[in-house]
């Protein structure tokens, strides 16, 4: 899809989408526990529905409604005296996880965790396949795979897009680095959280994306588990068992509401996001705090955030432990007085592409004076873009980043595979235009 997007500021309101991040989490410890789960989730996404899908494949029943998911949890059946049939492709139990990284780091210690259980009963299934595409097999997961490998789990084909899963887990104290994925450790956390007996992690160096692990550990909590953490340690005790709590409802998405924040900082005007938790435990929030320290005017409340823009200066801003936010950041400081400084960003040339390359190529194509750094990225701030065209690289956040780039470009903006934002917004185009967005779309 192309998407042509002609300069108009955006202002109104909006209600944020539901947080794939939490949602990811509720549906996994859903599909982990016993009993029935109502998840209020009135949206979904490409990652979602790859981890709904890859749920159902483990035996899970997951039935979507107006409102959100049923879940149907296999806890109970997973610890079966008779064992416990998965259900099977033609070639096997097979997760296929499309593109998300998510849905992948957190379920390959969680299957292995299944396969742990059901080999005490049933010898029947003793493999589980994961089907990964795009750039999911490059991107890196060398520290979990040592880690399972080292108690129990053997592993075949990394870094192809098939990578399989047998053995059970074993030992009580799981190390792991804490400064490459968090998700590694939320992987940890839901495998342990069904298997008997108690055990830890203990994370290893500097921690980043602290809030997406405390996400988790709120998210098990819901369910029943028993955790307790303390500085690098998080221990799953022997009483933690999952079982639903009947309804729960997923947070509104920091992440993706931190560019309609970002585009009233840049434009002056006013966008109020209705539906978000200051008391949220996602990282992402600190858009709030970053977009005030460039010169925002922002107001929180305990369902929402108004932002408008009063000219944007320079910062300093350290995204280690928020990544994502790189390209919403980098968007107003295009447009901010000064030299803006983003750094503690290394593993964003990780994620759906080599964020630090692709925020720079889309800004420069459009006007922006940007330089990249082996951490971060140098911007320096000018009043007005050209506008252009550009590739979305095939990331959502990059075709979102230059959708708000473009509301204040001299000209119109065309951003090729625009189709990108189905990935965790696919109703961004729609909210666009709804917040005053002017944008003509074609599919090719």
């Amino acid at each position: 899809m192309i998407a042509t997007v002609y300069p108009s500021p955006l202002k109104g309101e909006i209600n944020a989408i539901p947080s794939k991040s939490h949602a990811h989490r509720l549906l996994i410890c859903a599909a982990l526990s016993e009993g029935v789960t109502e998840i209020i989730c009135p949206s979904s996404s490409e990652d979602i529905d790859a981890t709904v899908s890859c749920l159902k494949a483990l035996g899970a029943e997951v039935i979507r409604g107006e409102k959100g998911f049923t879940v149907t949890g296999i806890g109970r059946k997973i610890r079966a005296e008779s064992g416990f049939v998965l259900n099977t492709s033609p070639t096997g139990i097979l997760l296929d996880c499309g593109e998300s990284g998510s849905t992948y780091r957190f379920l390959l210690p969680a299957a292995c965790a299944v396969l742990t259980l059901i080999n005490k009963n049933c010898e029947k299934h003793n493999e589980i396949d994961f089907r990964l595409r795009g750039r999911l097999p490059q991107r890196p997961m060398e520290p979990l795979f040592s880690v399972l490998e080292s108690h129990g789990i053997q592993i075949n084909g990394k870094g192809s897009d098939t990578v399989s899963v047998s053995g059970s887990l074993s030992g009580e104290v799981f190390s792991v680095p804490g400064n490459i994925s968090s998700q590694y450790i939320s992987g940890l956390l839901f495998a342990l959280s069904i298997l008997s007996g108690e055990r830890r992690i203990e994370i290893t160096g500097s921690t980043e994306s602290e809030g997406y692990i405390d996400m988790t550990v709120n998210a098990l909590r819901q369910f029943g588990a028993d955790i307790d953490s303390h500085e690098n340690t998080l221990v799953v005790k022997s009483s933690s068992r999952l079982s639903s709590p009947g309804t729960v409802t997923a947070e509104g998405d920091w992440s993706n509401s931190a560019f309609w924040i970002s585009s009233a900082a840049l434009s002056g005007e006013h966008i109020i996001c209705r539906g978000l938790s200051g008391n949220s435990v996602q990282g992402d929030r600190a858009i709030c705090d970053i977009m005030k320290k460039s010169g925002a005017l922002i107001e929180n409340t305990d369902s929402s955030v108004s932002c408008k823009g009063n000219g944007l200066t320079e910062i300093n801003v350290n995204v280690s432990q928020t990544p994502d936010l790189v390209p919403a950041i980098a968007a107003a400081a295009v447009y901010a007085s000064g030299r803006t400084v983003i750094f503690g960003g290394e593993r964003l040339r990780l994620k759906e592409s080599d964020r630090l390359a692709s925020v720079s190529d889309v800004l420069k194509k459009l006007g922006a004076d940007i330089n990249q750094t082996p951490d971060g990225l140098e911007i320096f701030g000018k009043k007005s873009l050209d506008g252009g065209t550009v590739d979305s690289w095939g990331d959502h956040r990059i075709a979102m980043m230059a959708a708000i780039v473009s509301t204040r470009c001299r000209h119109p903006v065309v951003i090729k595979n625009a189709q990108a934002v189905k990935k965790s917004y696919p109703d961004f185009w729609k909210d666009f235009s709804s917040l005053g967005g002017t944008v003509e779309e074609e599919n090719i």
